[in-house]
């Protein structure tokens, strides 16, 4: 019972959060919309409720989109703003900058950086992109991660910093220990790494 309390009041406070969205801004309101009854025809109630419990496995064949929801939401963009990936290259940044080059949503800059600091903002300011995003060359993006950042820069073009959930491969290549990120949090913020891997923010004017 507890669990199902905990989950409705998850569905609550993301209804609040989603009307806040469409008040503050309503020449996207049908497109907020559009998105979150895609969202919630995907989902099974019983266990965002936590009535049912679920293996990550399962939770990703369940909710994570499928390539036609992903090429709908790419022909429903209003605008494609650019995104610049930088990379600091080491010896394992070749599946990070693989994974760059995999995105679904082709509007990005990859720069590759040394390990020097130095370069690696130099490269930040030489970014063109809308969000510069630093990612650790041991991270591995989602093939329609930079779609996501996409979206939500055409909804909130004032953005500064933008954090993204994440997960874990173990030995076998399996995705692991996920960690699902609520919007900005002050206590988690101070509790744990909360940009982490992937750091998506606003160039430096």
């Amino acid at each position: 019972m507890r669990n199902a309390v905990q989950g409705l009041w998850r569905l609550c406070r993301a209804a609040a959060r989603a009307a806040r969205d469409v008040a503050a801004d309503p020449a996207h309101a049908a497109e907020l919309a559009g998105r979150s009854l895609s969202l919630l025809r995907s989902q099974d109630l019983g266990v965002a409720l936590g009535l049912r419990s679920t293996s990550y496995a399962e939770w990703i064949r369940r909710f994570e989109p499928g390539p036609e929801e992903l090429r709908l939401r790419l022909q429903r963009l209003s605008r494609r703003p650019r995104i610049t990936v930088v990379v600091p290259s080491r010896t394992d940044a070749a599946r990070t900058v693989a994974s760059v080059r995999a995105q679904i949503y082709g509007e990005w800059q990859l720069l590759v950086a040394g390990d020097n600091l130095g370069r690696l903002e130099r490269l930040t300011e030489i970014a063109t992109g809308e969000l510069v995003a630093v990612v650790d060359p041991s991270a591995e993006l989602a093939p329609h991660a930079l779609l996501e950042l996409a979206e939500t820069l055409v909804l909130r073009p004032d953005a500064e910093l933008l954090t993204c959930d994440e997960d874990r491969r173990d030995s076998r290549g399996l995705r692991t220990e996920p960690c699902f990120k609520p919007r900005l949090d002050v206590d988690l913020l101070q509790a744990r790494d909360y940009v982490s891997h992937f750091a998506p923010s606003a160039p430096r004017s």
